[in-house]
């Protein structure tokens, strides 16, 4: 269980919004579903079964009407007993005008947790009055920079569509590698659909990031 919060400091056209997550978990198993070989063996003994665990997290995010970045800290307090690791997160974009019709939004979302390499998850839309974008996007680590398979990396296309001003829906394409791009054997389909309640509220609770 979690609790989000989050506050929203107006300075001239641009916001700061600085969030807090408190939560805490509950971490139980029944023993009695798994039948070894071996009575009592301690390799299936779990001796913190229900065991709860508070944990704490933050983040803040700045934007103004053409751009925006953030960072995040979901959860600070690790528990190697559990496998519960701190992971950072810091996220930069914003909408490049080329014409009266269209805009090019580049992003990037940087990760990291302690012992793995840097990864990144980047992007580059067109987006035609504010109505209709697509665009490819891309996924690795800063150590390798091209993304591979063998390092998580992948490639993918985005694209969707406002309805009007509640309504949103798009399509995202992933798979493992380039050559793979006219595959699906090996690729990801996901489909969003967004239902704005108070769409009048779009300027204050985020900048103008198109999903």
């Amino acid at each position: 269980m979690a609790i989000d919060l989050a506050y929203h400091l107006p300075i001239g056209n641009d916001y700061l919004a600085i969030g807090i997550k408190t939560g805490i978990t509950n971490f139980n198993f029944d023993q009695n579903i798994i039948q070894t070989t071996e009575a009592n063996d301690k390799a299936f003994t779990f001796d913190d079964e229900g065991k709860f665990l508070p944990n704490i997290g933050f983040g803040v995010y700045y934007h103004r009407p053409r751009w925006y970045a953030g960072f995040s800290v979901p959860w600070f307090i690790a528990d190697k007993s559990f496998n519960i690791q701190r992971h950072y997160y810091g996220i930069l974009g914003g909408l490049l005008k080329i014409s009266n019709g269209f805009d090019v939004k580049p992003s990037i979302l940087l990760k990291h947790t302690e012992g793995t390499a840097f990864g990144y998850d980047l992007s580059l839309l067109l987006v035609y009055k504010n109505l209709f974008w697509i665009g490819p996007q891309a996924r690795s680590t800063l150590e390798n920079v091209i993304p591979s398979n063998d390092f998580g990396g992948g490639f993918g296309v985005i694209a969707g569509l406002n309805i009007n001003r509640n309504i949103s829906i798009g399509y995202s394409y992933n798979t493992s590698t380039l050559g793979d791009l006219i595959s699906t054997n090996h690729a990801t389909h996901e489909i969003m659909l967004r239902f704005d309640l108070i769409p009048g509220l779009k300027n204050m609770l985020r900048s103008p990031r198109i999903f």
